[in-house]
C-alpha cells in the first residue's frame, strides 16, 4: 500500500507536533519573562535604598538569590491569570507589542493589589514607588514574553483562506 505525501493522517500528526512545540515554547517564554520581571522588581525595590556603590558589589550573590526567589513567587502568583491571557492571545492571534506590555503592566498591578501586597483600595497603587516598580516589572515581563513567543501568537494554526465577500446586490435598470 502506497502512502501519499500530505495525507490526512500526516497533516493531523504535524498539527499536533506544531501545537505541542508551541506549548513548550510558550511555557519557556513565560518562565524567562518572569525572570525578567523578577529582575526589574528586585533592582527597582533595592535601587531606591542603595546609596553606597560598594554595597552593590558586595551584595552581588544575594541579589542573584533575591531574583531567583522573586521569579518563583511571581511565577506562582501569575501562572493561572497569565496562562488565561496567553491562551486568549494565542486563540485570537494577538501579536501587538502594546497589547502584551499593557496586559503585563495591568496584570501585575492587579495581582499586586489583589494579593494584599498593595495599598488599600482607596489609594491609587500606581502613584506609589512600589506600584511603579510592579507596573514596570509587568511591562518588562510582557515585552520579554512578546519578544520570545507573543509576536508569533497563533502561528501554530494552519492558515485558512479568507471567506469570499459576496457581491452587493445591485438594482436592475429602472423600467
Amino acid at each position: 500500500m502506497e502512502r501519499r505525501i500530505g495525507s490526512h493522517h500526516g497533516q493531523r500528526g504535524s498539527k499536533a507536533v506544531r501545537l505541542l512545540a508551541r506549548v513548550v515554547w510558550v511555557l519557556c517564554a513565560f518562565v524567562v519573562a518572569r525572570v525578567v520581571a523578577a529582575t526589574v522588581t528586585t533592582v527597582g525595590f533595592l535601587s531606591a535604598r542603595w546609596t553606597d556603590p560598594g554595597t552593590i558589589a558586595a551584595a552581588h550573590e544575594t541579589i542573584g538569590w533575591m531574583i531567583g526567589l522573586s521569579a518563583v513567587l511571581i511565577l506562582g502568583y501569575a501562572l493561572v491569570p497569565a496562562m488565561l491571557v496567553i491562551a486568549i492571545a494565542e486563540g485570537f492571534g494577538v501579536r501587538s507589542v502594546i497589547a502584551y506590555a499593557v496586559a503585563g503592566g495591568a496584570g501585575a498591578l492587579l495581582l499586586y493589589c489583589g494579593a494584599g501586597f498593595g495599598p488599600d483600595a482607596s489609594a491609587h497603587p500606581f502613584l506609589t514607588h512600589e506600584g511603579e516598580v510592579i507596573a514596570a516589572a509587568g511591562i518588562a515581563g510582557g515585552l520579554a514574553y512578546w519578544a520570545l513567543a507573543g509576536r508569533r501568537a497563533g502561528a501554530w494554526r494552519p492558515h485558512r483562506a479568507p471567506l469570499p465577500v459576496p457581491a452587493p446586490d445591485r438594482p436592475g435598470p429602472a423600467a
